[in-house]
């Protein structure tokens, strides 16, 4: 049985006649875990965020949680552009390593104060911590990795037209998955201020506004495969997805 969950936050552009505007800062972040020693309880945690190059706030200072008390602020850095996803994409990466002393469940979390403003279905984005974790159990001689996400998690949609998106996670070691839709994070069990990115606000005609203008639109992910289906997308703007795996 899987020892851990890895709570990820997907950030979605809706395009419309190929124009789109940026937001401030963060767009999207997970966090990886590697055990580097299956004996000692050591641990290698790898922070990735995603945000945007065209702004000049710049990713860091926010705190990386143990889950045992301690914690590290991360440096400043830059967003390494992305170009083969789009231009105003980068990727922000942070390690460190960390060993725990006794065995037990341990959250690795971290906080950002700011994450993207304008983004439609959180309440006063700019002003909402970002906020992601993962949960880890560690018990000696039992070696065990948290999941990856192959495929970045921001994304381009269009309105009108059914959009999905596969996070192409995986496991080293060959531990199945499962996935499950969750709210965005502001804190340890503190919910962002949030709204499904199908809720009705976001629709002129509600009742037709699936790709084949029949019925209402649909959000889910698929428990096993990890796909994401919208059918279909609304109002113009960015939209933050949250899931666990």
């Amino acid at each position: 049985m899987k020892s851990y969950y890895l709570y990820a936050c997907l950030s979605l552009m809706l395009l419309h006649n190929g124009h789109y505007t940026f937001g401030t800062h963060i767009r999207a972040g997970e966090i990886v875990v590697k055990q580097s020693n299956c004996q000692d309880g050591s641990y290698s945690i790898t922070l990735i965020m995603y945000g945007n190059t065209a702004t000049q706030i710049r990713p860091g200072g926010g705190v990386v949680g143990f889950g045992d008390g301690l914690s590290v602020v991360t440096p400043g850095g830059i967003f390494v552009p992305m170009f083969d996803l789009t231009p105003s994409v980068g990727v922000y990466t942070f390690n460190v390593d960390h060993k725990y002393i006794q065995p037990g469940s341990y959250t690795i979390s971290y906080s950002e104060p700011n994450r993207n403003a304008g983004i439609l279905n959180i309440q006063n984005s700019v002003d909402t911590p970002f906020f992601i974790e993962t949960v880890i159990s560690f018990s000696p001689k039992v070696c065990n990795n948290s999941s990856v996400l192959l495929t970045p998690p921001v994304d381009k949609a269009c309105t009108g037209f059914s959009f999905s998106h596969n996070p192409g996670a995986f496991d080293e070691d060959g531990d199945s998955l499962s996935f499950k839709i969750a709210t965005p994070l502001a804190a340890k069990d503190r919910l962002a201020t949030y709204l499904s990115p199908n809720h009705i606000s976001f629709y002129t005609d509600f009742n037709k506004s699936n790709e084949e203008r029949t019925s209402q639109p649909k959000f889910f992910i698929d428990s096993v495969t990890g796909t994401i289906t919208w059918d279909a997308p609304g109002a113009l703007g960015e939209y933050n997805i949250a899931f666990v795996v």
